[in-house]
């Protein structure tokens, strides 16, 4: 499984889809500060997969990616509507569009599930944040 590399200030937002990535996706994260490698952030077992996906069947999966990828599209462009400038207006329309183009991409099964989990935790926070 190749590593990530990412920044240390970025990962600080985003520690919980790492925490993610390493744990269901079995992939090592490797944290940088100026693009030198400081850390690493590693799954605890081989591979692992979140428990209320183990008996669901692949094509059911990818069913609920489209619809929670739909979700946070949607509720991109209702954020992109209420936006008062043209740069958030922009950001959202982006965003939106990124979440639709999940639909087109092939995921293997712990893929699928790591994306679920990252856009469910993108619509927690665009709920808390925008109240969207």
């Amino acid at each position: 499984m190749e590593n990530r590399e990412i920044g240390i200030e970025e990962a600080r937002k985003i520690l919980g889809d790492l925490a993610s990535e390493a744990g269901y996706l079995g992939r090592s994260i490797i944290l940088t500060r100026k693009g030198k490698p400081i850390a690493r952030i590693a799954p605890l077992k081989e591979t692992s997969e979140d428990p209320r996906f183990a008996n669901m069947p692949d094509a059911i999966i990818a069913d609920l990616l489209h619809d929670t990828a739909a979700s946070v599209a949607a509720a991109y462009t209702r954020l992109g509507r209420a936006a008062q400038t043209a740069e958030a207006k922009a950001t959202a329309k982006e965003k939106a569009k990124e979440a639709w183009l999940i639909k087109r991409r092939t995921l293997s099964r712990g893929e699928m599930i790591s994306e679920i989990q990252h856009l469910n935790s993108v619509l927690d926070k665009l709920k808390t944040e925008y109240d969207v």
